[in-house]
């Protein structure tokens, strides 16, 4: 049910119905509880397929659901650490020089579009 924003933006007003806008329009008036929840079994039996077959991949590898972790080790990056430390600069300083050209700028004179 995580994926009903989008499509009921963008899919409901088209008359496109995918499983999730489906089940809200059936508790559109008049409700149809019976058949949300009908069409809620397979979106419930799904879930808990993928779910025992993540319990059951984690179960295999190892893991450690106890909490208990060693210590931290430092990945070695040789010659990629430079290339990290730009993209780290790219992505923190971008939006910071965007605002700082947006805010010293001038304002034109007009500041409603004319349509």
């Amino acid at each position: 049910m995580t994926l009903f924003g989008s499509p009921a933006i963008l899919a409901l007003p088209a008359g496109f119905h995918v499983m999730t806008t489906k089940i809200w329009s059936l508790f559109q008036y008049p409700p149809k509880l019976e058949l949300a929840a009908a069409a809620a079994v397979p979106l419930l039996l799904l879930t808990i397929l993928l779910l025992q077959g993540q319990n059951s991949c984690s179960a295999a590898a190892v893991f450690p659901w106890s909490g208990k972790y060693g210590a931290p080790r430092p990945v070695e990056m040789k010659g990629w650490r430079w290339v990290a430390l730009a993209f780290c600069l790219i992505v923190l300083l971008n939006p910071v020089s965007c605002l700082i050209w947006r805010c010293s700028t001038r304002r034109s004179r007009r500041t409603r579009p004319r349509w």
